[in-house]
């Protein structure tokens, strides 16, 4: 037994040894920064550390997609600044007072022309359609021809057009969808697709109306020839 154990000890010591010389060397490594950056140059960047568990990094557009929307685009800067940056059709107020811009005036100027005190209004154009063909024998009522000031009533009904959305979409679908704790996108395809059945059921109940002063309708096909 005691030669078993005298000749087991000299093992021992010699892995104490390589032990300690072994925490001598990584202690030199840690401790001495020269030596790191041979490892650094010929690391693999590329490698991916990520743990398998662990949720990845946001890309760009991500990060990009869920950044909340600046101050400066939910609230008006300004009348002037709405208009040069084209922001009044995001902005109702504005875009309402560009209505109020054009119909005020022509309101005023229609009553001048009604007691004849001028003999056309110039701000008719923007408000209701230009070229007026005369009536014909077999007409019942007049038509329209096309021009140039047909653009200008465009551009004033696109202003309209962009109050009525913003109006309906911000004051109206948008707080009845925070309501129902919609958020983020799906807050958004709420507001678009209930302003589409806005738009489209209110087109419909008027083409309806119009279609029913009309001699063809509810198919009465005769009245086409």
């Amino acid at each position: 037994m005691d030669q078993s154990q005298s000749s087991a000890n000299p093992s021992t010591k010699t892995l104490r040894t390589r032990t300690s010389s072994v925490q001598l060397v990584l202690n030199h490594v840690t401790h001495t920064p020269p030596d790191h950056r041979f490892a650094a140059n010929n690391f693999d960047h590329s490698t991916n550390l990520t743990p398998p568990n662990s949720s990845p990094t946001q890309t760009k557009s991500q990060a990009k997609k869920s950044k909340p929307i600046p101050h400066w685009e939910q609230v008006s800067q300004g009348f002037w600044h709405d208009l040069k940056t084209m922001r009044w059709m995001r902005h109702p107020g504005t875009s309402f007072r560009m209505i109020l811009i054009i119909l005020l005036p022509w309101a005023f100027l229609e009553q001048f022309r009604f007691l004849g005190w001028i003999d056309s209004n110039p701000l008719t154009s923007f408000v209701l359609i230009s070229y007026r063909l005369p009536l014909q024998a077999d007409e019942s009522y007049h038509r329209y021809g096309k021009g140039t000031k047909d653009f200008l009533f465009l551009a004033f009904y696109i202003i309209v057009f962009s109050c009525i959305r913003q109006t309906v979409t911000e004051y109206l679908i948008r707080p009845y969808a925070r309501y129902l704790a919609l958020k983020g996108t799906k807050q958004d395809r709420f507001v678009d697709q209930g302003y589409a059945v806005f738009y489209w059921g209110s087109a419909t109940l008027i083409g309806m109306r119009v279609m029913a002063s009309q001699p063809t309708w509810w198919y009465n096909t005769a009245e086409f020839w």
